[in-house]
């Protein structure tokens, strides 16, 4: 009987050995299967932010654009709508820029609150307070061509699809 008994521990023993050892097994699968998980969800984030990237450097040239072509028809108000836009889109595309791009970042960072300024000054021909054309306009111009040279900079680089 203590024979059967030692067996039967025996048994049981390398029944828990083999059960570990698959166990072990069913985690590291697991532990490689979590990783890769995790591995394709950056991944597809970073797939997100580069094309946000790039649809908010195009969308902010076009608005660009269209500012200057008010600008020059005296569309006053209608060009005030689009400035808090182009704000935000420009502080998106700072924040997502990479850091390696110094003197572009530096660039947009300066340009926000000249469209502030500009914003501010268009305002007063928005309201009707104004007739013909702000003295600035050319400078309101060079600032955004700035700017928008900046961006198409960007855009001929193709830096956010790194």
């Amino acid at each position: 009987m203590g024979n059967l008994v030692d067996w039967l521990g025996l048994a049981i023993g390398i029944g828990g050995l083999v059960a570990g050892i698959v166990g072990l097994i069913f985690a590291f699968l697991a532990r490689r299967a979590a990783k890769s998980a995790e591995t394709a969800a950056n991944e597809a984030q970073r797939a997100l932010t580069r094309t946000l990237s790039v649809m908010d450097v195009e969308r902010a040239v076009a608005l660009i654009s269209r500012l200057k072509l008010l600008h020059q028809v005296g569309y006053w108000n209608s060009a005030l709508e689009l400035y808090q836009y182009l704000r935000r889109m420009l502080s998106d595309i700072y924040e997502r820029m990479p850091t390696e791009l110094g003197d572009i970042r530096t660039a947009l960072s300066e340009a926000i609150p000249k469209i502030s300024d500009i914003e501010n000054e268009v305002r007063k021909f928005g309201h009707g307070n104004k007739d013909g054309k702000p003295d600035e306009l050319p400078k309101f111009d060079e600032i955004l061509n700035d700017v928008q040279q900046n961006l198409e900079t960007l855009q001929s680089a193709d830096i956010f699809r790194r």
